[in-house]
């Protein structure tokens, strides 16, 4: 099984005045590091909305790794003019799709006036897959799909919002599987951890997989770490994907597990994976004391957290 992680960002400089999720940047090598120990084969590379790096940065960085990284560019709803030529200069082997964060009302607000028209019709155009970060968008990201039937969308973290726990978390999916007769929409299952604690059951997590499982099937659900947010370490990301929620996907995990992402992008994997020794357990998944964290996260606020 090939592991390719959906969501990560990238980072080297913060704007003024944001605040990011960690202090620390994390940089393709870090990332890479990191990937290795955790046993990641590939990931997909994005820059956060606090970012002061640009897309062609990241770009170059990533083509250094064509076979471990892919690049994501980040899109403001505010680009200027000449918005054809932004894209289609990122066209490269590195580039598999565009992403918007539409988390704050005056980003969301771009998702319903039309400003965004312009992104849909060329990535319709030039299939160009689209990630999309909108919790309070559902109403308008349903007039979209049913508008443009071509258009390859991908929702991250499931667009859950950022305060959604447990019990909220699950009402939400709930929600989202309503979505699922689009057969253009696929669903990032990402920050999972930061959504589901462990001082509800096991079972809560475990049921709302299932019902998203059935809703979306496992060829339109991806899975990915959002890294940098994560209230627990890469490898128990991971771990809780392959090992406690395997009893759900069965023999289909290496769907969730990348294929089904490699192949909603475009990008195929080498044939053969690369490997590493996986550090082994023996209890379930729990939350690693803060002491233990690798990257603990600094308090999100909601303009920050995407």
């Amino acid at each position: 099984m090939i592991v390719t992680d959906s969501q990560v960002h990238v980072w080297w400089r913060v704007t003024p005045g944001a605040r990011p999720h960690q202090t620390t940047p994390l940089t393709p090598s870090r990332l890479l590091s990191a990937m290795n120990g955790a046993g990641v084969d590939r990931a997909m590379a994005l820059l956060p909305t606090w970012s002061a790096d640009d897309n062609e940065i990241l770009l170059s960085a990533v083509s250094k790794v064509p076979h471990r990284l892919a690049f994501i560019a980040r899109l403001s709803p505010f680009e200027p003019a000449d918005r054809e030529h932004v894209l289609t200069r990122w066209r490269h082997e590195s580039f598999r799709g565009v992403r918007v964060a539409l988390h704050t009302e005056n980003r969301l607000r771009t998702l319903a006036d039309g400003t965004l028209d312009w992104l849909w019709q060329l990535a319709d155009r030039a299939d160009i897959p689209v990630m999309m970060y909108a919790p309070q968008g559902m109403h308008a990201i349903e007039a979209l799909l049913a508008q443009q039937p071509a258009l390859r969308l991908i929702l991250d973290h499931a667009n859950l919002p950022t305060g959604a726990r447990n019990q909220a978390a699950a009402t939400w999916i709930t929600r989202l599987c309503r979505m699922a007769q689009y057969p253009n929409l696929a669903v990032k299952l990402s920050a999972l951890p930061r959504h589901f604690t462990t001082d509800y059951p096991a079972s809560l997590l475990a049921n709302s997989v299932r019902a998203l499982r059935d809703a979306f099937g496992v060829r339109r659900i991806f899975w990915g770490s959002d890294l940098t947010r994560l209230p627990c370490d890469y490898s128990t990301s991971v771990r809780q994907m392959t090992e406690d929620l395997r009893p759900v996907w069965g023999d289909d995990i290496d769907w969730v597990m990348g294929r089904g992402i490699s192949e909603w992008l475009d990008w195929p994997p080498r044939q053969t994976p690369h490997r590493r020794l996986r550090p082994r357990r023996s209890t379930p998944t729990r939350r690693m004391p803060p002491e233990q964290q690798i990257r603990p996260p600094a308090p999100a606020t909601t303009d920050d957290s995407t």
